[in-house]
């Protein structure tokens, strides 16, 4: 039985934490970050639909670090619990993006009008930067 321990707050791990939990709250949205679930930290949880998202710095992440990641995660999506990875570097480049991405995705339906028509706009920016045949799909999504 997992406990839930809330530990969000205090410091961020790291400045890319920071800006992360920042424009989530730009976008008018507040995750729990450093969210404990027993002796587990999530990055950035919504826990009332049960949402990890999670910063995978290079840095971090050796070989060791990714196998214990992947058995935390199994172990916590055997309790209903949905991840969303990230690379770092993109987490770092493309901070809207990636908040913009869990919004359309998770929450589209609690998302204002005006705030939904900025995050495809935002999406569709990105996707021409990378490749300007998507861009034109993902306007409608």
């Amino acid at each position: 039985m997992f406990k839930q321990v809330v530990r969000s707050g205090g410091k961020y791990n790291s400045r890319l934490e920071e800006k992360v939990n920042k424009e989530f709250i730009e976008w008018g949205f507040k995750p729990k970050w450093n969210y404990g679930i027993d002796s587990f930290d999530i990055d950035f949880a919504f826990p009332d639909i049960k949402l990890a998202v999670e910063i995978d710095s290079a840095k971090y992440h050796t070989k060791e670090n990714k196998d214990r990641d992947e058995w935390r995660q199994k172990l916590l999506e055997k309790k209903g619990w949905t991840f969303e990875r990230f690379d770092g570097w993109f987490a770092y480049r493309y901070t809207n993006v990636l908040v913009v991405k869990i919004l359309l995705k998770y929450f589209l339906k609690k998302l204002d009008p005006i705030i939904e028509k900025r995050a495809k706009i935002a999406l569709g920016v990105y996707f021409r930067e990378i490749d300007p045949k998507l861009s034109k799909k993902l306007i409608y999504i």
